[in-house]
């Protein structure tokens, strides 16, 4: 459905005529910059359906003005940003065959935020050992069957996520754990796991926490990724500033089960590191490298997929800018900033949510690991 909205912009009074598509998520709301002035302006609905209005002054007598086509879960093709007869939609939703799958695709995004919502205040809990606090919420007083029973909700959390394109992932990936089980350090591994669990649930917390609150802004190409089709277009939401810094969080937590594809072809879980291996520092060193072992395994090379240091170091390094009009992240890397990389809007959500469902995937298999009989 479609909102047709007349609206102001407070800064410069430019007349605007959005024609807002309302999308499957509440709250949503979709941010943009205006013609003449470049001043934020925001559009959409809270929980409730309530207008979120930021910015602009809605009136109710029509006027001409400018059109902007705005849709906070769908890219708008290049061109057709101001076209009046225009109705954003991802290709095949039209499709009789592929229908069903779409409408699967649309309900795990619903299913997976609304269980975050559900399940991250126990997470919490968990995280911050407040075992007095969840014993009296489970009405339970065994501390290990409590944190089974949350983090077999995170995992149906996760689940939710990567349903799509991103399931036949992990099933290579479980392949590949399967072949390595009989290895003679496999139960090494197992133990190293164990004793790295804490860390796990740590950093499994906070990186969900991140998608979370960034989620209005990495929704634009999600379910066109779950279906695996294009996200090349414009998004209806470039709050840069809130999510700039969301791909270099997600690149320093990813890489963390490397270690299975040196267990089958090495026998040695640690033989691409130093003696003292443990989750801490590996987060800390070689950063570059940590996804290229999988390449040359059929079964991991996705998982090698979208990790670009030139996205972080461009991000972190405060040293990235946007370009409004164009659509386009600037990126300025190397020594002595000698690299340029200019990468679309959409390309870089697109690569968060990429790198965000891979670490999902390799933190849901450690789990497996950890509590497998």
């Amino acid at each position: 459905m479609i909102n047709r909205i007349y609206a102001i912009c407070k800064t410069c009074e430019e007349k605007f005529i959005l024609r807002y598509n309302i999308g499957n998520q509440f709250p949503q709301r979709v941010n943009f910059f205006c013609d003449t002035c470049s001043s934020d302006l925001e559009i959409g609905y809270d929980e409730k359906r309530k207008s979120i209005i930021g910015g602009l002054i809605i009136i109710d007598k029509e006027h001409d003005g400018i059109i902007k086509n705005l849709h906070p879960e769908i890219v708008i093709e290049e061109g057709r940003i101001n076209d009046p007869q225009y109705f954003p939609s991802i290709e095949f939703m039209t499709k009789e065959d592929d229908l069903f799958l779409f409408k699967e695709y649309q309900y795990s995004i619903d299913y997976y935020f609304k269980r975050w919502q559900i399940l991250s205040l126990n997470f919490r809990l968990l995280k911050d050992k407040k075992y007095n606090q969840l014993q009296r919420r489970f009405n339970e007083t065994d501390n290990e069957i409590i944190k089974r029973k949350i983090l077999s909700d995170v995992v149906n959390c996760i689940d939710d996520f990567i349903v799509g394109k991103w399931e036949k992932i992990y099933e290579n990936l479980f392949t590949e754990f399967e072949a390595i089980k009989s290895s003679t350090n496999y139960n090494e591994f197992k133990t190293f796991l164990i004793n790295e669990e804490e860390e796990m649930i740590l950093v499994l917390f906070d990186t969900l926490l991140d998608y979370f609150e960034a989620r209005e802004e990495l929704l634009i190409t999600l379910l066109a990724q779950k279906c695996n089709k294009p996200t090349i277009g414009l998004s209806s939401n470039i709050s840069w500033k809130k999510i700039e810094m969301i791909y270099g969080n997600f690149y320093e937590v990813y890489g963390k089960p490397t270690a299975l594809n040196n267990l089958k072809e090495r026998n040695d879980y640690k033989s691409f590191n130093s003696q003292g291996f443990t989750f801490s520092n590996y987060l800390t060193i070689d950063k570059a490298g940590k996804t290229a072992n999988f390449l040359n395994n059929p079964n991991l090379k996705d998982l090698g997929d979208y990790y670009y240091p030139a996205y972080r170091n461009g991000t972190h390094h405060r040293s990235s800018k946007i370009d409004k009009d164009n659509q386009k992240i600037i990126l300025i890397t190397g020594k002595s900033s000698s690299t340029t990389t200019v990468v679309n809007f959409t390309e870089y959500i697109e690569s968060c949510n990429e790198i965000y469902a891979r670490i999902l995937i390799l933190l849901k298999l450690s789990m497996h690991i950890i509590y497998e009989n």
